[in-house]
C-alpha cells in the first residue's frame, strides 16, 4: 500500500483544515460547558443578609435573616459574638448565651436557633431575634438599644454546589438607629 504525501500547498491546507476545525469545535464546546456551568451556579446562588425589623402589624422588633438569593442556603455553622468575643457554645444555645451576657434575657424575647444542615429557601425570612413591642417600656427600649449592637452573628452557609459563603452581622452601633426607635 502506497501513501502519497501532499505535494502542494493546497493539498497541505486540505489535510490540516479538518484538524483545525475539530480543535476549534472542541474549544467552543469547552467554552460553552464553562459558561453553562457558571450560569447554573449563579442560578442557584443563595444570598443571606441580616435585617433589623420593626413591623407595625405584628408590633415586633428584631433581627431577621433573609435569603435574598435564588437558591437555597444550607447552614454549615453559626457563631455568635459579644464585644468580638465568641460566646457560641452549642448552636442551639448560642444566641441565648449572648443575650445573657448583654443582659437581654427578657421572658418576652423570642429567638430562632440555626443549626448546621438547616436550609433557608429563596425568599425565606427567619426571625433570629424578636422583641414584643407591647412588652417594651422606655427603659427596656434604651437597654436594648445599647446592648443589642454588642452582639455579632456569623453564619457560614453553602449553595447546593457546596460553594462556601458567609453572612455577618457585626458589631454595629448604628444597627438600631434613632429613626427606628422613634417608630417603636
Amino acid at each position: 500500500m502506497y501513501v502519497q504525501c501532499p505535494s502542494t500547498e493546497l493539498d497541505l491546507i486540505i489535510a490540516v483544515l479538518p484538524v483545525l476545525i475539530a480543535v476549534a469545535a472542541l474549544a467552543l464546546a469547552l467554552f460553552e460547558f464553562h459558561a453553562i456551568r457558571k450560569h447554573n451556579r449563579f442560578s442557584v446562588k443563595p444570598l443571606l443578609t441580616f435585617e433589623v425589623n420593626y413591623d407595625y402589624t405584628v408590633r415586633g422588633l428584631g433581627i431577621d435573616l433573609w435569603n435574598k438569593g435564588v437558591g437555597p442556603a444550607v447552614i454549615s455553622s453559626v457563631s455568635v459574638f459579644v464585644d468580638d468575643e465568641d460566646v457560641t457554645g452549642p448552636e442551639e444555645r448560642a444566641l441565648i448565651n449572648a443575650l445573657k451576657v448583654v443582659d437581654l434575657n427578657y421572658k418576652f424575647v423570642q429567638h430562632f436557633a440555626l443549626t448546621p444542615g438547616a436550609a433557608i429557601s429563596p425568599g425565606e425570612r427567619i426571625p433570629i431575634l424578636a422583641f414584643a413591642s407591647d412588652e417594651l417600656d422606655d427603659e427596656k427600649r434604651r437597654h436594648i438599644k445599647n446592648a443589642l449592637p454588642r452582639i455579632g452573628i456569623e453564619v457560614n452557609f453553602e449553595s447546593v454546589y457546596e460553594e462556601p459563603f458567609k453572612a455577618e452581622l457585626g458589631r454595629n452601633l448604628e444597627l438600631l438607629g434613632d429613626e427606628v426607635w422613634k417608630k417603636a
